[in-house]
């Protein structure tokens, strides 16, 4: 929380939020920004670098059935991350033929280990329930990917939704 001038500022998720000095303002400022310090130091350990919000990304029908297509945004930076706790979900479903929906939401455990064989850098355990017949998995580089099957019917639509939270290396 540095003072600059007659105010003070404080960052919360990288957003610097300036508060007038008490000498500069009416009484009650000091407890405006001894709750702004609260709330600072409170959020300062929820976040890190690498963290990912809630994102989604889209499922079209060229991706019924698809290889190791790339789930934009869904990365981690090997060179600073050491461990990843990411929570997701895959929907997909058809509208014509024989329509069918499947679905499932998971949990990943993800460990980067430089010394592992090429192909093999980052560790990954899956937590899942449902089966929206895809398998998901993540390139030395960082990257999560997405293999899907054939399900039956045509107009296939769906999304994968993520998030995730990083403990740096």
């Amino acid at each position: 929380m540095p003072l600059i001038g007659a105010f003070l500022t404080i960052i919360i998720q990288g957003t610097s939020i300036t508060f007038p000095e008490t000498g500069n303002s009416p009484i009650w400022s000091e407890a405006v920004i001894q709750f702004a310090a609260a709330v600072e130091l409170a959020l300062s350990g929820l976040t890190s670098v690498g963290d990912l919000g809630k994102e989604y990304f889209p499922l079209t029908a060229a991706h019924n059935p698809v290889s190791n297509l790339t789930v934009t945004g869904f990365n981690f930076d090997s060179s600073t991350i050491r461990s990843v706790f990411a929570s997701y979900s895959i929907y997909r479903n058809t509208t014509t033929g024989s329509p069918t929906t499947v679905a499932e939401t998971g949990t990943m455990k993800l460990v980067y280990n430089p010394t592992n064989a090429v192909g093999n850098k980052w560790e990954i355990s899956i937590d899942r329930v449902g089966n929206a017949q895809a398998t998901l998995s993540i390139t030395d580089a960082g990257q999560v990917q997405i293999t899907t099957t054939t399900i039956p019917g045509t107009g296939h639509t769906g999304q994968v939704g993520f998030l995730a939270t990083v403990l740096n290396q």
